[in-house]
């Protein structure tokens, strides 16, 4: 009695599966394939700027049709109607912004080509020296005591 194992007709489907799980694999390897530096070149364009007092909003509208970027902003937030004066020529636009905004307390971020404006969140100087002076102060405060449970037992000395 001769048995036959037909091993070769399992064998290719398990190739056929793992096949379709190794392409699926490349095209979603190839789709999530994040490019470097993007955000980088945006701030490396060249911005030629020289208003004179006129609103930041004149100025990023500016911005935006000569370093082709779009301004990302609610105006609630950020004060638009702050009068502003600079003059750049062929400066990178992340010195631009630099002089722009941050002496205005706005912060900017790049995110796939899009420029998103917001509030800066800075500490004052006197506030972390204050909080400085509280930590120290606290370092130097020994504490001694005992403590007891309901019945008046004493469960740890603190020395």
């Amino acid at each position: 009695m001769k048995f036959s194992l037909q091993t070769t007709n399992h064998w290719c489907n398990i190739m056929k599966i793992t096949f379709g799980q190794l392409l699926i694999l490349l095209v979603l390897t190839g789709v999530s394939y994040a490019r470097s530096g993007k955000a980088q070149a945006v701030l490396n364009r060249p911005v030629t700027l020289s208003p004179n007092n006129i609103s930041l909003e004149n100025a990023l509208k500016k911005i935006e049709k000569d370093a082709q970027v779009i301004f990302i902003y609610s105006k609630n937030i950020i004060g638009t109607n702050d009068k502003i004066s600079i003059n750049t020529v062929s400066d990178k636009l992340a010195d631009v912004l630099d002089k722009l905004l941050l002496p205005n307390g706005i912060s900017y971020e790049v995110i796939n080509e899009r420029i998103v404006l917001n509030k800066q969140n800075k500490v004052s100087d006197a506030a972390k020296e204050t909080l400085s002076t509280i930590l120290q102060q606290a370092a130097q405060i020994t504490i001694t005591g005992k403590v007891t449970d309901e019945t008046g037992e004493i469960i740890a000395h603190i020395l």
